[in-house]
């Protein structure tokens, strides 16, 4: 029974962290693709709110 609940709860380990994964990318595919304007914004409200994001989120528009 033991085994059982080790398998599963790896199982829904790989699907959570695989499900976030996918989320990510289709954010960051959704945001790149169709419009940049939206990474601009991103990144100049992280410059104003003086976050160390923005050059993550610089390098990912470019």
């Amino acid at each position: 029974m033991e085994l059982k609940n080790m398998k599963m709860a790896s199982l829904v380990r790989f699907l959570a962290i695989a499900f976030v994964i996918l989320m990510f990318m289709i954010t960051y595919a959704t945001a790149a693709v169709p419009s940049q304007n939206v990474l601009l914004i991103l990144a100049n409200h992280q410059e104003n709110a003086g976050s160390g994001k923005t050059l993550l989120i610089r390098a990912i528009g470019l």
